[in-house]
């Protein structure tokens, strides 16, 4: 393969560099012996500078570029090729992202732009660190995001205390009807209108039981219950269906018979 003849090239270069610098330093001194330990190098380091350039002009890369900017963009051709590493990018993708992460921005943007780009990065580098110390930001799927939880529970919190605030308001309204209709129609219609089950079914014997004098004004619960058992004919109540009709006819008053209304006449 191509890139064991490279490797091994350089190992037998290698071999061949140490041999003839030790005979040289053994020979003619230190100064002899390192110039042909370097001169054995010479032949294969301009062999993969021409198998490179020849390489790169096959794939249309300009090796020349490549070159120029390792010199004038040393930390940012490091960073280029750790991210290659890393993410198997090919190298323009690598490029730009190197930039991104240095200035903000990408090689297409002005000095300027770099410049206040690089200051910026700085700067919010400094507050997420600071965040990220005070738990304000976390881990989610692999990126690190600020934690909005501390966000999403202030906004539920609000939106229940405006919610509850609301069902207070219309609970007041409520309330307010219901008392300008105890006024208007008494409380009769109200309190009927709270009943349910049994208690509703009897209300109105019992109503018209208080009319025709057969039960008192305001009876109580063994009253109701004896009436109700006795007189009406129906199953036994319990105590709280009996308390149910007695708060319900606690507002109730018989009609006065035709005698007594001649006589207060």
């Amino acid at each position: 393969p191509v890139g064991s003849l490279r490797r091994w090239m350089w190992v037998l270069a290698g071999i061949a560099a140490a041999i003839n610098a030790a005979h040289g330093i053994e020979k003619d001194g230190a100064a002899a012996g390192l110039a042909l330990g370097a001169l054995s190098l010479l032949g294969v380091l301009l062999h993969s500078i021409r198998q490179g350039l020849d390489t790169a002009k096959a794939v249309g890369r300009n090796r020349g570029l490549e070159i120029w900017r390792r010199i004038r963009y040393p930390r940012l051709s490091l960073a280029a090729a750790s991210i290659r590493a890393a993410r198997e990018l090919d190298q323009d993708a690598a490029w730009q992202l190197a930039w991104i992460d240095r200035f903000g921005v990408g090689p297409d943007a002005s000095r300027r732009d770099r410049v206040l780009g690089a200051l910026i990065t700085d700067r919010e580098l400094k507050e997420d660190r600071k965040a990220a110390k005070t738990g304000e930001l976390t881990i989610i799927g692999g990126h690190v995001q600020r934690d909005v939880s501390a966000d999403i529970r202030e906004y539920i919190d609000a939106e229940r205390a405006a919610a509850r605030a609301e069902a207070e308001a219309v609970i007041d309204s409520a309330q307010d009807a219901l008392i300008a209709a105890g006024l208007l129609f008494g409380p009769d219609t109200l309190t009927e209108n709270t009943l349910g089950g049994r208690a509703a079914e009897l209300l109105p014997a019992l109503q018209d039981a208080i009319r025709n004098g057969d039960l008192p004004p305001t009876p109580g619960v063994k009253r109701i219950q004896a009436f109700v058992k006795d007189d009406l004919g129906h199953p036994s109540i319990g105590v709280p269906t009996a308390q149910e009709l007695r708060n319900a006819l606690s507002g109730i008053h018989a009609v006065p018979s035709p005698e007594h209304e001649q006589a207060a006449s």
